[in-house]
């Protein structure tokens, strides 16, 4: 019993990681996911504990939240190339009218 609440810390972590990976970078599902990772972790130290916690449901737990994680990361990287692409192609394209002239 005494590996749950050490489960529930590292689930807690992982939401945290999860939030603060997903909130900064621009793409709202991120957050969203990344925002429900944090409460999920947060307020139930893991799916083990709802589940009457042994060590198996600790351990998938714990996978589940570390996939959700990587996810969380790799969303809105992969989600912002095309927003970058989107939004610099469609850009007015601004025209130097500057002349430098010699005194």
């Amino acid at each position: 019993m005494a590996g749950l609440p050490v489960a529930g810390l590292l689930a807690r972590l992982l939401a945290v990681a999860g939030l603060l990976a997903g909130l900064p970078v621009s793409g709202l599902f991120a957050g969203v996911l990344a925002g429900v990772l944090a409460v999920a972790g947060l307020l139930l130290p893991g799916l083990a504990l709802l589940l009457a916690g042994s060590g198996l449901l600790a351990g998938l737990s714990l996978t589940l939240l570390t996939l959700l994680t990587l996810l969380t990361l790799l969303l809105p990287v992969s989600g912002l190339l095309p927003g970058l692409v989107v939004v610099m192609t469609r850009l007015p394209r601004r025209r130097l009218r500057h002349e430098w002239r010699s005194p």
